[in-house]
């Protein structure tokens, strides 16, 4: 009885391993806007009539696997409030999204945008759901190649897991 739960381990972790291994990597695109509260209606308007469907279209076609667009619940003075994100298994999926959008021209929320930013993410590991609202956490940290060690235990510390 013991062997057999021996094997059965033996050939369940390599598979459990080889099914982490050839998760898909998925790339992601955030876009960010710093808007003035007197603005945040426009924006959310805009981004309804012009951002929206696009994204339902090309979620619908396969080209994106997720998307969204946020508001930030903590404001900081020199803070981003607005943006949105999305999801594809190909860089060519996130820049056909950039390229439908960009087609309508500028938005007028976009324009009284103060500061803008963009992030370009790729992501090996991840863990999907479905619903809403919801809440995404990101945590972005540059590494010292000379300090692994440091790195490894702040991330131990953020995350409170094993790394």
């Amino acid at each position: 009885m013991v062997v057999a739960a021996v094997i059965a381990v033996l050939i369940a972790v390599p598979a459990a391993f080889s099914q982490m291994e050839s998760a898909p990597i998925i790339y992601t695109f955030v876009s960010q806007f710093q808007v003035p509260r007197a603005n945040w209606a426009a924006y959310a308007e805009d981004t309804e009539k012009s951002v929206v469907p696009v994204m339902e279209k090309l979620t619908a076609d396969g080209t994106i696997a997720s998307w969204s667009t946020f508001e930030q619940v903590v404001h900081t003075p020199e803070g981003y409030t607005n943006g949105a994100a999305w999801s594809s298994s190909s860089l060519a999926g996130l820049m056909k999204v950039l390229d439908e959008i960009r087609k309508a021209g500028p938005r007028p929320g976009q324009i009284a945008a103060t500061k803008h930013e963009d992030y370009l993410m790729q992501t090996s590991t991840y863990h999907a759901g479905s619903g809403t609202p919801a809440y995404l956490r990101v945590i972005c940290s540059n590494a010292k190649v000379e300090k692994p060690a440091e790195f490894i235990t702040m991330l131990k510390k953020l995350l409170g897991a094993d790394v």
